[in-house]
């Protein structure tokens, strides 16, 4: 039990150090905000190389798309990926954790500069585990629309995630109860 727990603190942090062969990167953008989408596509365009990977509901996605259309990227390029599902944060990052090639090491995660510090967080704890390593582009590459983030939803997030690595369920049921009844806890 000891040997399993050590092996999942570094497999992380080894991985780096794996040789790069048979390693992929991808560029993963929670298309919430189409200024999101730029600014992953932006990042795409210096590392052609990686797969693209846009995490949102079907009318974000269909947006993406449109975006992807404007800069002449056909939607069927092997290179990209599309998740509609997942509600939240949370859900989406926990997906990508299944449907992310076994080969991908690298993952840059783009969203809003309010918000990255908790999609990191939560990308760490769902994707850590398999061996990827997760970073953000600095403040100056990610968009500013929204406000600062309350830090306590941080906490919460990260406990779900690790409810999902424990067992599975990643506590979206609880998080919807909260929205009905505490419409502003944590927000």
């Amino acid at each position: 039990m000891l040997v399993l727990s050590a092996l999942w603190w570094w497999t992380p942090r080894i991985a780096p150090l794996l040789p790069s062969i048979a390693q992929r990167r991808a560029i993963v953008v929670l298309a919430d905000d189409p200024l999101r989408t730029e600014a992953a596509l932006d990042l795409w365009e210096r590392d052609p190389d990686s797969q693209f990977w846009i995490l949102g509901g079907p009318n974000l996605l269909l947006a993406s798309w449109n975006q992807l259309d404007q800069r002449g990227i056909a939607v069927s390029d092997a290179r990209l990926g599309a998740m509609m599902q997942g509600d939240d944060t949370v859900g989406q990052l926990t997906l990508l954790s299944h449907r992310l090639p076994r080969n991908v090491r690298y993952v840059t995660l783009v969203t809003d500069r309010s918000h990255s510090q908790r999609s990191l967080l939560i990308a760490r704890l769902a994707l850590g585990g398999r061996g990827i390593h997760v970073e953000v582009p600095p403040d100056t590459v990610l968009p500013a629309r929204l406000p600062p983030e309350n830090p306590l939803r941080r906490w919460r997030d990260g406990l779900r995630v690790q409810l999902w690595r424990a067992i599975g369920w990643d506590g979206r049921s609880l998080g919807l109860w909260f929205q009905q009844w505490a419409p502003n806890f944590w927000r």
